[in-house]
């Protein structure tokens, strides 16, 4: 099969070679995206995207938030790997280290979700002539 790579976005291609090449930028260089990927079974991974490290500091890295965090890992496909919903914990760990951190992946959509789920069960308690008033954010329930 005959196969030559024409373009390419990432920086880090050599077109004329098909190589990758290993880049390793300053922390406050990079911009690292923290997606939730839910697997079968109902099992969450926290994913850290956007390193720009050889292989050797990214298995340094996980090393860190895997024991930080408590829970198993791995680096596959340069992405960080943590099992379990842990994207605050790592945050904060790796803007001490320096990085710009941005939250990514589906939670957003599960607060709207909850939020539409909260208001369908307050219009159902207000057809049942319970009064709630229109402005809370958070209703408790007793």
């Amino acid at each position: 099969m005959n196969t030559k790579l024409v373009y390419s976005t990432d920086k880090t291609v050599n077109i004329n070679k098909n190589v990758i090449k290993e880049v390793d930028l300053n922390p406050s260089e990079q911009i690292v995206y923290l997606h939730l990927e839910r697997k079968g079974g109902g099992k969450i991974l926290s994913i850290v995207k956007g390193l720009k490290h050889p292989k050797q500091k990214l298995i340094a890295i996980a090393k860190l938030l895997k024991k930080r965090c408590g829970v198993g890992g791995t680096v596959k496909n340069n992405e960080i790997l943590i099992q379990g919903n842990f994207r605050d914990k790592i945050k904060s760990l790796l803007i001490n280290k320096g990085y710009n951190v941005k939250l990514s992946g589906w939670l957003g959509s599960m607060k709207f979700l909850v939020f539409k789920i909260t208001l369908s069960f307050l219009s159902v308690i207000i057809g049942l002539g319970v009064a709630v008033k229109p402005k809370l954010k958070r209703v408790f329930l007793v």
